[in-house]
């Protein structure tokens, strides 16, 4: 009785959650595909963070009340929106020709996950609320995918995956919020925006706080909040919060970016390995900084962001800083 009493709620929620971004009146929004990819072949490399790709799908922002404007003009109307990414992260230490454990450096390990969330914003400022579930280890498919790249692309041909994280389920609760200041008056037209981001994770992948900011330079800028930050993975949020209107779909819009952002992180799991079993680790940086720098155009409900993302020194005995390249495509529909 207990168990489909359990089974009953979860469906209710399931039917319910995807009903939370339509509060209020009726659609003026339309809702989102986007796809991230990072990956250090666009810099020349093959390790580390190695590979991540994401793909978000984002309900139309809709309202849930008025607030009225600001005293500068700019909406305080609240949007609500649920957000569903699924995605897969690669990791492999610097040397993946060899076969034997390589103690020094991170450990192999894949992540194959899904994850729902909840966005809220206004003009000037977005929260984002979501759970990610997933598994760690072989059940990843994390080594089969990457040889099979590897093996397509006459690349080198990774040795060591028999040395990767167990198998793990992870479950995390991520909370984000991101807050844009605008240097100018107008959207439309030449535009120059702060926009600070902190937010923190708990979980048995990460427990991690962070902070930064970006700046962004650019013509009829997005209503949107720059590129989403970075976790302690390496990968970046799947929505930048954006309200994809049908009044501005023909807007064309570009842009330049830069930003960066600390973390003090107590876990992560891609550096410390398995938490219920033994795995090989390494000694972690608990503090840790990335910058990022990139452009980006917008035209008729369609989206591009380029970017090269820079990481220092993750765990002790890390040779060097890490660089990767990321890109984040997104359409309306």
């Amino acid at each position: 009785m207990k168990n489909r009493r359990r089974l009953s709620q979860l469906l209710l929620f399931l039917i319910l959650v995807p009903s939370l971004s339509g509060l209020g009146s009726a659609a003026d929004s339309r809702g989102s595909f986007q796809l991230n990819w990072e990956n250090d072949l666009l810099v020349g490399t093959d390790h580390s963070f190695t590979n991540g790709m994401k793909l978000t799908w984002v309900t139309p922002l809709n309202l849930v009340r008025t607030k009225g404007n600001r005293g500068n003009g700019a909406s305080a109307d609240l949007r609500q929106g649920v957000l569903f990414s699924i995605g897969q992260n690669i990791y492999t230490p610097q040397n993946i020709r060899s076969t034997a454990l390589i103690v020094d450096d991170r450990p192999y390990a894949g992540m194959l996950f899904g994850e729902l969330g909840i966005i809220r914003r206004t003009a000037h400022r977005m929260d984002l609320l979501s759970i990610l579930a997933g598994v760690v280890g072989p059940l990843s498919q994390a080594e089969h995918f990457q040889k099979f790249i590897h093996t397509v692309t006459d690349s080198l041909y990774p040795m060591g995956w028999d040395h990767q994280l167990s198998t793990e389920f992870v479950f995390q609760l991520f909370w984000e919020q991101e807050r844009k200041l605008g240097l100018t008056s107008e959207r439309s037209g030449a535009g120059l925006e702060l926009l600070p981001q902190y937010g923190l994770g708990v979980g048995n992948l990460y427990l991690y706080v962070h902070g930064g900011i970006q700046l962004r330079l650019g013509w009829n800028l997005p209503d949107d909040f720059g590129y989403p930050p970075f976790r302690p993975g390496g990968d970046s949020f799947g929505s930048d919060g954006r309200i994809w209107s049908d009044s501005a779909a023909s807007t064309f819009g570009f842009f330049i970016f830069g930003g960066i952002d600390s973390q003090y992180v107590v876990r992560n799991m891609f550096l410390d390995g398995n938490l219920w079993t033994e795995s090989h680790s390494v000694e972690k940086n608990v503090f840790v900084w990335n910058a990022v720098a990139g452009a980006g155009i917008s035209f008729k409900g369609f989206q591009l962001q380029a970017a090269y993302a820079y990481w220092t020194k993750k765990f002790i005995l890390e040779e060097s800083n890490h660089l990767y390249g990321t890109i984040q495509l997104g359409f309306s529909f």
